[in-house]
């Protein structure tokens, strides 16, 4: 049964994989559908289906298979005891007879079993067993007749008895299927039952209401065990169905995630390689704007035309910030960003950076402080890199503080020596729900679509990206009208190895590659 669910569900999902695979904006579909499935199999467990009868006359085949031996030696032994009351050609006749039906039973099994799993002409094969385990059935009741002319009463006691045997042996060879056993015992019952209703003494009588009494007991335990084997199927079929349903699912999201990393990383190229082309001409604009900015060559003789070389400046400078932002987030995500490492003064490069904010907030109506506190020893780190860092916070802060707002840089050394530095503002600050928007690139949350100097909404992530580049740690605070803090701190490993030299001064050294971040985040 296993094989034909899974044969069946191959090809459905030849059918939704193979060839062209499902649109990305189909996959989720496809889960639903898949989930629903099984969920509606799981629930109707109970019912069941039309393939389980290929699994249940195979139940009974391999059972009957097990007897092989069994009932021709059953046989040959009642033969035996029957002799001694029934003429012995009657006897050898009802044995023949019994061998070649019993022989017919097993053949037949064994030629069912060989058969492929699909294909089958399953209404041939029931009708089949039926009719031998009918005349297999009649065979045996046949007893009864062979003993109408015995006056002994013990033949018909042990005519009985085998015939109990019988139904006992038929109750555990074909309980996969309910009417295999009615067409195996009801001949036999009737065997016994008759011919006891005939003697005029009450005990028979009785005594047949008794067997009567034990038959329905064993076809109720029968129907037990039947119940038991469907459920025991239907168990398994689930189980498989479930398995194959799984792996489908499986194979539709692996589908779409490969699709998905395809596309961002032809995003990823086209960003590249679209920065680079654009990069080349903005230098020049930039340059020749600069040049018609600064009248290097001379004077304009329209004054206006000043002010629309220094538009044309900004608006190049501006463009070519955001192409270098794009150009790092590209070769972030692919990882071919290279560190430069070397050694670095935290608080001398954030004193430079306070000082090229500082302008543009006194423009702004902001006031930036600064604060240094400890004793800080040299950073192996990329200088560059780290100055961005800064830089991007500190220009973040400035531009969402209103105007007479605060924005306070705090570079100190921590306790265990870590260095690091903290921009903070008393701004709008960023909403709870819009916490993991701004740190995704050009994530913008609701001040940054509501500022007029607009934004890309890639200073954030990039920045988080860069600190994780050095192994250090990035922690975003924000309360809603009250403000946003950035905290950057830097691993033990960054901290460059000071080392004393024979003539008793101290030179610092560091290696390059990879560290161990001891207490890194």
């Amino acid at each position: 049964m296993g094989e034909i669910i899974q044969e069946k569900n191959y090809h459905k999902r030849h059918q939704i994989l193979g060839g062209n695979a499902p649109k990305i904006d189909s996959f989720h579909k496809d889960v639903k559908r898949v989930v629903k499935d099984v969920r509606s199999n799981l629930s109707h467990g109970h019912e069941v289906p039309i393939e389980f009868e290929r699994e249940l006359l195979l139940i009974y085949a391999q059972n009957m298979m097990r007897s092989a031996l069994i009932s021709p030696f059953f046989l040959l032994v009642v033969a035996l005891v029957m002799m001694n009351w029934v003429n012995h050609s009657l006897v050898w006749v009802w044995l023949i007879a019994n061998l070649v039906t019993n022989g017919s039973l097993i053949l037949s099994a064994q030629t069912f079993l060989k058969l492929p799993t699909s294909g089958i002409y399953l209404k041939y094969w029931k009708v089949n067993f039926l009719a031998l385990e009918f005349l297999n059935s009649l065979g045996w009741a046949s007893l009864s007749i062979l003993t109408l002319g015995v006056e002994i009463e013990l033949a018909s006691f042990f005519i009985a008895l085998v015939l109990l045997v019988h139904i006992s042996f038929r109750m555990i060879f074909s309980n996969s299927w309910i009417m295999l056993f009615y067409a195996g015992t009801i001949p036999a019952f009737l065997g016994i039952v008759i011919p006891l209703f005939m003697y005029e003494n009450t005990f028979y009588p009785a005594l047949s209401s008794i067997i009567a009494g034990l038959y329905l007991f064993i076809l109720f335990i029968m129907r037990g065990q039947n119940n038991i084997i469907v459920n025991m199927l239907s168990y398994r079929i689930q189980k498989n169905n479930l398995i194959v349903d799984l792996e489908e699912a499986n194979h539709i999201l692996e589908t779409a995630k490969f699709r998905a990393e395809q596309a961002s990383h032809a995003k990823t190229l086209f960003l590249a390689n679209m920065s680079h082309e654009l990069r080349t001409p903005l230098n020049a604009i930039i340059g020749f704007s600069e040049l018609m900015k600064t009248e290097a060559l001379g004077k304009h003789e329209v004054g206006r035309y000043k002010e629309y070389s220094e538009d044309i400046h900004n608006s190049g400078a501006h463009l070519l910030s955001l192409i270098e932002s794009l150009l790092d987030l590209s070769r972030i995500e692919t990882g071919n960003y290279i560190l430069h490492e070397e050694e670095v003064d935290l608080c001398a490069l954030a004193r430079e950076s306070e000082k090229l904010l500082k302008i543009r907030a006194s423009g702004k109506g902001v006031s930036l402080y600064a604060d240094y506190e400890g004793s800080f020893l040299p950073l192996c780190v990329d200088k560059k890199v780290v100055r961005q860092i800064l830089l991007n916070l500190l220009s973040n802060a400035v531009k969402f503080t209103p105007r007479g707002g605060i924005v306070h840089l705090q570079v100190e050394v921590l306790e265990g020596g870590f260095q690091s530095f903290t921009v903070s503002d008393n701004g709008p600050g960023i909403p709870e729900k819009e916490m993991s928007v701004v740190l995704t690139p050009f994530g913008q949350g609701t001040q940054a679509r509501a500022n007029l100097e607009g934004g890309t909404g890639l200073g954030l992530p990039i920045v988080q990206e860069l600190v994780n580049l050095h192994g250090g740690s990035f922690r975003l605070m924000s309360r809603e009208r009250e403000g946003t803090a950035v905290t950057v701190t830097f691993p033990l490993s960054r901290i460059c190895q000071i080392e004393e030299n024979h003539a008793g001064t101290q030179s610092a050294s560091f290696q390059f590659g990879h560290r161990n971040n001891e207490g890194g985040r």
